[in-house]
């Protein structure tokens, strides 16, 4: 063989190998890319989209697509001219689909005469498929997810080659690639859909704890309503809101509220069915308006200065007669479907805290009844001095001549008068909870020895004595029906704590300047340590099993109305509770004694 031609041999051998190892290259690149981003970030979409770059550049092919498995369908989103589309192949049709339903290869020389070829997608985008290579993509299962296929190999002079086993390989590692990408990105998108459930669910709770916080202070009706719908309108995004309070005597009272001026409550009487609240209430079912029809009357938005757009709402069940809890979107705004969970969530427990407002508000109205009853024998024992004197004048002008001295009589029959209708003014505002305090004169000793008497069966009972230690005497003007009451709560709690081991009850009082000071002390084993800094809080109770933990919340509340002030101090050795009245109470002093009654 002449030298010439053998050098010709060997150079094209050469130029194969460089090709080969050129492509080999580029495989590797392609391969390398497509593994650094698999590792550094986990947007499913950007990584398909550069494994189909890839896939196009290193095959040297025209076109490639890959197609992902949803139920019994391959999906791939494709860019026809301007407009974007999905491409669904059902399972076991066209080349891809018998691809995905056998999990084998297909290496087709020329795509249109192939039988399983659909020509429709060529048809509606003007490409014109010649040769193709498509593979399975297989999770670490084995499971078939989805086909990635290249088409057209065009070579260094623009005709059209034939795809290679070598080719095969390589789109078969792609495929490998895409596998993992796509399992890398459900997980993450899990992962991510599980923190944002815990977060969510983690906002639901704080929030939750701050709307009970806030509740449990709420003194009325209005003030309950004032703090659910800032809360609750907060946590949604909302500009305003309602609260549905259905009275035990069938009313319809509507609390509204604009955020940006929480503090400014309308109260409304409405009719069944007028608004949202209302419409969820009659129904017993969620609420929601997008705009398509009036979320509220106009004039719920008029009053509130807020343009309502959408707006949900959420029934109330429970004892309290029912109701309902609605917030409004103004302009734009739309509500989602966690926004109708938290109204669900939170509606259970504004139903659950109307019920234990109501239940209070009747405890509160049955205990200024017995207070009033226990009142009137006191005014009935007190309306006998005025009546006395009333009589005693007129019986006095009766006999009596002289002009001047019958205007004298009658001027004492006239204050005497005015003195029963203050006396009648008090009592009716007491009954009508107009006036907190109903404040007397009281002389501190029978008050004091009074109030010992009434603990003393039950403390005989359990081994503890009481002391009553009078450092400091005469009279003070207080309420003495509540500051009863907040005592004897602090002597009763004293006696339970000694009821296993016995010991003494003192009460004393002392003065500090211009401030009188009652201190109920006892010898037990001090407050635990868990309720000590919590103390005077509603609902806290510890080792009482039928406490109610708003025993000593009442007795502050009654000493915080007389403007005093209630502390205490706690050991092993016992605990002392000291309550302190201001300047203005303390009437008169008398000699300090001391007794034991």
């Amino acid at each position: 063989m002449p030298k010439r031609v053998k050098a010709r041999g060997r150079d094209s051998r050469v130029l194969e190998l460089e090709n080969a190892l050129e492509r080999a290259r580029e495989a590797s690149e392609g391969l390398r890319r497509v593994g650094m981003a698999v590792g550094a970030t986990g947007e499913l979409d950007e990584l398909l989209t550069l494994i189909v770059e890839v896939t196009t550049q290193v095959l040297h092919g025209e076109r490639a697509t890959l197609y992902l498995r949803e139920g019994d369908q391959l999906v791939s989103r494709v860019k026809i001219g301007d407009a974007a589309r999905a491409i669904r192949v059902p399972l076991g049709h066209g080349i891809a689909g018998h691809v995905a339903k056998t999990g084998r290869v297909e290496r087709i020389r020329d795509a249109p005469a192939h039988p399983r070829f659909d020509p429709s997608w060529d048809q509606a985008s003007g490409f014109q498929t010649r040769s193709m290579l498509a593979v399975p993509i297989n999770d670490y299962a084995g499971a078939t997810v989805g086909v990635l296929q290249v088409l057209n190999k065009v070579g260094a002079d623009g005709a059209t080659l034939p795809f290679t086993r070598y080719d095969t390989e390589i789109l078969r590692a792609l495929a490998a690639q895409a596998a993992v990408s796509i399992d890398k990105a459900q997980l993450f998108a899990r992962m991510t859909s599980t923190t944002e459930r815990l977060e969510r669910s983690l906002r639901d709770f704080a929030l939750l704890y701050e709307l009970e916080t806030a509740m449990s202070r709420a003194d009325s009706m209005e003030d309950l309503a004032r703090c659910v719908i800032a809360k609750v309108a907060t946590a949604c995004g909302a500009s305003g809101g309602a609260v549905l309070h259905a009275t035990h005597e069938g009313r319809l009272v509507q609390y509204l509220a604009n955020v940006a001026r929480p503090n400014d409550v309308l109260i409304l009487s409405i009719r069944p069915g007028d608004g949202i609240a209302a419409r969820a209430h009659a129904e017993r079912r969620s609420q929601a308006s997008e705009g398509k029809a009036p979320a509220e009357p106009r004039r719920f938005g008029t009053r509130l200065g807020l343009h309502i757009g959408a707006a949900i709402a959420e029934p109330l069940c429970g004892d309290c007669g029912g109701g309902a809890i609605a917030v409004y979107g103004a302009g734009t705004k739309r509500f989602g479907v966690e926004d109708q969970e938290l109204l669900r969530l939170v509606s259970a427990n504004v139903a659950t805290q109307f019920e234990l407002l109501e239940a209070r508000g009747a405890r509160e109205r049955a205990r200024r009844l017995e207070t009033i009853g226990h009142l009137l024998s006191g005014v009935m024992h007190d309306l006998r001095t005025p009546l006395t004197v009333i009589r005693g004048n007129t019986q006095l002008m009766e006999l009596c001549d002289d002009p001047r001295r019958r205007r004298e009589h009658g001027r004492v029959v006239t204050e005497q008068f005015a003195v029963i209708r203050d006396m009648q003014h008090d009592l009716l505002a007491y009954a009508r909870g107009e006036a907190h305090l109903l404040m007397r004169s009281t002389e501190l000793r029978p008050f004091l020895e009074a109030l010992c008497e009434q603990v003393r069966a039950e403390a005989t009972r359990v081994g503890v004595r009481i002391e009553l230690e009078l450092s400091e005497g005469g009279s003070a003007s207080f309420d003495a029906g509540k500051l009863a009451r907040a005592l004897l709560n602090l002597m009763h709690n004293a006696v339970e704590a000694m009821a296993d081991s016995g010991g003494s009850l003192s009460l004393r009082t002392r003065r500090d300047g211009d401030r009188l000071i009652i201190d109920v002390s006892d010898t037990g084993p001090g407050l635990p340590a868990e309720i000590a800094s919590r103390l005077f809080e509603p609902f806290v109770t510890k080792g009482k099993p039928e406490g109610t933990g708003l025993g000593l919340y009442n007795a502050r509340k009654i000493v915080e109305e007389h403007d005093g002030t209630v502390s205490v101090s706690t050991s092993s050795k016992g605990t002392t509770f000291s309550i302190v009245l201001p300047r203005g109470n303390l009437l008169s002093r008398r000699p300090p004694s001391s007794r034991n009654p």
